[in-house]
């Protein structure tokens, strides 16, 4: 089964695809791109060249046609980062999510931001944020 599918999906949030992905068995490929629901796939509607129509043209072909082309010999998660070209592609989801990284706020600059980094965080401090029409407050 073939499921692609956006990472910022309003009507399917990929963590339900990605659970219903975990339990499957037998062959299986998510495709998770940036956008909301159907954005990554609207060129291709379109008739224009799209990723996804490619490959799931390909996906359909070797298992419904018995197509050899080697999409199954492709690793069989594939991830579209955000604000990025290409694609990364992993063995399974637990490579995929199988470390985290814990950023901390650093000391306040003069621009009244901080940066991050992996060290202590430097807390006590804090800035505004104007949001309309209320202003909020963040403390880190």
């Amino acid at each position: 089964m073939m499921l692609a599918n956006a990472w910022g999906d309003s009507i399917f949030p990929p963590n339900q695809l990605t659970d219903f992905y975990e339990r499957l068995t037998g062959p299986k490929r998510p495709e998770l791109r940036p956008g909301d629901h159907a954005t990554a796939e609207a060129t291709g509607l379109a008739g224009l060249p799209n990723d996804v129509w490619t490959d799931t043209r390909a996906w359909l072909d070797h298992h419904l046609k018995g197509v050899d082309h080697g999409i199954d010999r492709l690793p069989p998660v594939r991830i579209g980062p955000q604000l990025q070209d290409g694609y990364e592609d992993y063995p399974d989801w637990r490579s995929v999510t199988g470390s985290t990284l814990t950023l901390s706020l650093g000391a306040r600059d003069r621009l009244a931001t901080g940066p991050l980094s992996t060290g202590a965080a430097r807390t006590g401090w804090t800035t505004p944020i104007s949001t309309a029409p209320t202003p909020a407050r963040t403390a880190a």
